[in-house]
């Protein structure tokens, strides 16, 4: 095998600053080591090539099913290609790569289902230990980077091998090219935003919230 990693972009574009942290960390380790990103939209194309300048290292590579989408605002979570027929249309490519590294489970179909010498690495993309949860396919991977101990724990105590568990802190606070933060509200008072997780069962929002939020507060405002 040449010697190079691949980091697969092929989901929603809300994984990409899970994931590009670790692209810039590795070309400042390794200046000489091949990196190619493999992405399947323009828009994934556009954003990487941008942040990539200088990085004389990386190549950004079209999976197959690539699809170009011109207008498409920058940024917006693209209409996406079936990604497991991407996935093993770009099977014959990863078979040349020793390491390959992404950030959603549905890539890891292929080691979990195909005997590959490629070795895989799955970063987590969730917060906090309620998503730390182990998964046969998962399990399929080298090597599983998490953002705390607390997490690498939860993995251990479902039956992972603790040598596959591996801490690195939470990526998505090393990516750098976020857009900046914009005043939400013309009130200048200080003012805590608080998003409930869209799942039900993993938020306590959906038992209390609504009636908490048709409350009033004691000034006679609506909370």
């Amino acid at each position: 095998m040449t010697r190079k990693v691949a980091f697969l972009f092929l989901g929603e574009t809300l994984l990409i600053p899970h994931l590009y942290p670790i692209v810039e960390a590795l070309a400042a380790a390794e200046p000489t080591l091949p990196i190619e990103l493999w992405v399947s939209t323009s828009v994934h194309e556009a954003l990487l090539a941008r942040w990539s300048t200088g990085l004389g290292q990386v190549t950004i590579r079209r999976a197959p099913g690539f699809r170009a989408l011109p207008g498409h605002a920058e940024g917006d979570n693209p209409p996406l290609p079936p990604k497991l027929p991407t996935l093993f249309r770009l099977l014959p490519h990863l078979l040349r790569t020793p390491v390959v590294v992404c950030a959603e489970q549905t890539s890891l179909w292929l080691p979990a289902t195909l005997p590959l010498r490629t070795r895989f690495i799955d970063t987590f993309h969730g917060a906090g230990s309620m998503m730390a949860r182990g998964h046969w396919r998962r399990r399929a991977g080298w090597r599983t980077l998490v953002a705390a101990e607390r997490d690498r724990q939860a993995l251990i105590d479902g039956g992972d091998a603790p040598e596959r568990i591996v801490t690195t802190g939470y990526v998505k606070a090393a990516f750098r090219q976020r857009t900046p933060a914009a005043r939400l509200f013309a009130d200048p008072r200080p003012v805590i935003l608080y998003t409930p997780h869209w799942q039900a069962h993993r938020s306590s929002w959906w038992r209390w919230g609504p009636r908490w939020s048709s409350a009033s507060s004691p000034t006679g405002a609506t909370i």
